[in-house]
């Protein structure tokens, strides 16, 4: 399955914008008609805009930073069900920098949670190391196979604590999907919702990567138990791995 990386994540300063939210956090599945809402202490994040000249809070400058990750990379890729491989290449293009800054808050006031607090982390002004700065990059993510299974121009964005690195994690609906059959071990037909997960990693002008697929549906049991007088609904997924790179035979 697709892990997500522990971004091992630098301190940096910068000057603030007004980019930011204070509610809890949400997550709300349309498809699934179900929401999950949170109350545990949230980061509230700022971004501040960067041009190419500027510097990124990792030590380097924008452009240095996307000298070493943005050039496209050629690998071979496996694909797990059938064991084949193809030729993949892959490119990241950005568009958009920002520096990213959080500070701790609880979600009800909306008041940092400091050292005022008694809390042993972070500053009187909520900066924790709960909520560490990072690089975003907003771009494109083009993943091309020789056997025409891929051909994809995802929007994403990508994530860097250490220069001349970055961190994609997108998905695609399969609907969206622009190449050919990846030959899944389900039936599409039988789910309300199929994704492709995507995770690349890119350090110094090499990329890794892996793709999953992921499958959700909501149900009302046959045997619903519910005392309310309403039918329960619950959901059910399907998550696997497709295809991994770079493959060394």
């Amino acid at each position: 399955m697709i892990t997500t990386l522990a971004l091992l994540l630098l301190a940096g300063c910068t000057e603030p914008s007004t980019t930011q939210g204070t509610t809890p956090w949400t997550a709300t599945n349309e498809t699934l008609g179900l929401t999950t809402t949170t109350t545990s202490p949230i980061c509230v994040w700022t971004y501040t805009a960067l041009d190419g000249s500027a510097d990124t809070g990792l030590g380097v400058t924008v452009d240095e930073q996307l000298a070493t990750i943005q050039d496209t990379v050629k690998t071979t890729l496996k694909w797990d069900q059938s064991g084949e491989t193809t030729a993949l290449s892959t490119a990241l293009t950005v568009s958009e920098v920002d520096w990213v800054t959080g500070v701790l808050v609880d979600p009800d006031s909306g008041e940092p949670l400091g050292s005022d607090t008694g809390s042993d982390t972070g500053s009187d002004t909520g900066a924790s190391e709960d909520c560490p700065p990072y690089l975003a990059m907003v771009g494109s993510l083009s993943l091309f196979t020789e056997d025409g299974r891929l051909a994809e121009n995802v929007p994403v964005e990508a994530l860097s604590s250490v220069a001349g690195t970055a961190r994609v994690d997108a998905s695609l609906d399969l609907s969206e999907l622009v190449g050919g059959d990846l030959h899944l071990d389900i039936d599409p037909a039988e789910w309300d919702r199929v994704t492709i997960d995507i995770a690349v990693n890119i350090s110094q002008g090499v990329s890794g990567g892996e793709l999953a697929v992921l499958a959700e549906r909501a149900f009302t049991p046959a045997s619903d138990t519910s005392t309310t007088g309403s039918p329960t609904t619950t959901s059910s997924s399907y998550e696997n791995d497709i295809a991994r790179w770079p493959w060394k035979s």
